[in-house]
C-alpha cells in the first residue's frame, strides 16, 4: 500500500486490533505486527514490551529469516540494533545455511547496521552474489529460485550499497534485463507475489544507482499526414508515475 501510495482502509481499526495483541507473541507474529504499524501512521505499539519479547529469541543457533525477522522488527519499532552482534548471528547462520535467499535477506538486515565496519563483510559479497544470476533470452535476468529469491537478493542488493555508501556493482544492462524481469511477473496470483514485484519495482523509481524510464505510446497510435501527423508518447517510471518534464 505505501509503494501504490493509497491510503490503508480501516486503518485505526487494524492498528488497534494490532495493539490489542494481534496473533500471539511468536517472532512471525511480531514481525508482522511491525510492519504493518510501520505503515499506519500515528500507529504506536508496545515497543518495550515487544523488544524485549525479541530480545529473548536471540541465541547462537537462529535460522537467518528469524535473525532478519528480530532484526527488521526492532528496525520497524526505530529500537537499537546491535549491528556487531547481528553481523556476527548473521555470520554464523550463513556458514550452516547459505543461499542466494538467506544472502539476500541478510543485505536487507545489514543495510540497518549502524556501522559500516560491521557491513563492510556483507558488501563484498555482492559482486560474488550478482554473477550468479541467470540471464534468459538475452533480455532478462533473475536469480535461481524464481521471483522470492530475485526480490530478496536485489533489494538486498540496493539497499545494503545505498546504506555503505558503495557502488552497487549492477550494470545499467544489467539493471535493465532484472527490471525486465520483474515487469514480466506483474500478472502474478498470489499476495505475496504481488507485494515482491511492487517493492522491487519501486526501488527502481527510488535510488541512487539506476532509475530505468518507459516510453509507451499515448492515444491514438495511428499516424496520418493530415489528420494525426503527431505521434504522443509517454515517460514514466517502471510503476508507470509520471517522471516531469523529459528532455
Amino acid at each position: 500500500m505505501f509503494h501504490l501510495d493509497k491510503s490503508v482502509a480501516g486503518s485505526q481499526k487494524i492498528c488497534d486490533h494490532l495493539k490489542n495483541g494481534a496473533g500471539d507473541e511468536t517472532l512471525e507474529s511480531i514481525y508482522y505486527q511491525t510492519s504493518i504499524a510501520k505503515l499506519i501512521t500515528g500507529c504506536q505499539l508496545d515497543t518495550a514490551k515487544l523488544s524485549n519479547k525479541l530480545q529473548s529469541f536471540i541465541r547462537d543457533d537462529l535460522t537467518v529469516l528469524d535473525i532478519y525477522r528480530i532484526g527488521l522488527s526492532l528496525a520497524n519499532m526505530a529500537r537499537p540494533l546491535d549491528s556487531a552482534k547481528f553481523s556476527r548471528l548473521l555470520i554464523e547462520s550463513l556458514k550452516r545455511e547459505d543461499s542466494l535467499l538467506n544472502t539476500g535477506l541478510a543485505f536487507q538486515l545489514a543495510s540497518k547496521f549502524s556501522k559500516s565496519s560491521d557491513q563492510n563483510i556483507f558488501v563484498e559479497k555482492i559482486a560474488d552474489v550478482i554473477v550468479q544470476a541467470d540471464e534468459v533470452n538475452s533480455k532478462y535476468l533473475q536469480f535461481e529460485g524464481g521471483l522470492g529469491v530475485s526480490s530478496a537478493v536485489i533489494r538486498g542488493i540496493y539497499q545494503l550499497a545505498t546504506a555503505a555508501n558503495k557502488p552497487v556493482g549492477v550494470t545499467n544492462e544489467q539493471a535493465l534485463k532484472f527490471v525486465n524481469y520483474f515487469l514480466s511477473r506483474k500478472y502474478v496470483l498470489t499476495p505475496k507475489g504481488s507485494a515482491e514485484v511492487i517493492e522491487t519495482l519501486a526501488l527502481f523509481t527510488d535510488n541512487k544507482y539506476h532509475i530505468p524510464y518507459m516510453v509507451t505510446k499515448y492515444g491514438s497510435s495511428a499516424l496520418s499526414a493530415t489528420e494525426n501527423p503527431v505521434l504522443t508518447l509517454k515517460v514514466t517510471n517502471v510503476l508507470g508515475e509520471s517522471v516531469g518534464p523529459v528532455t
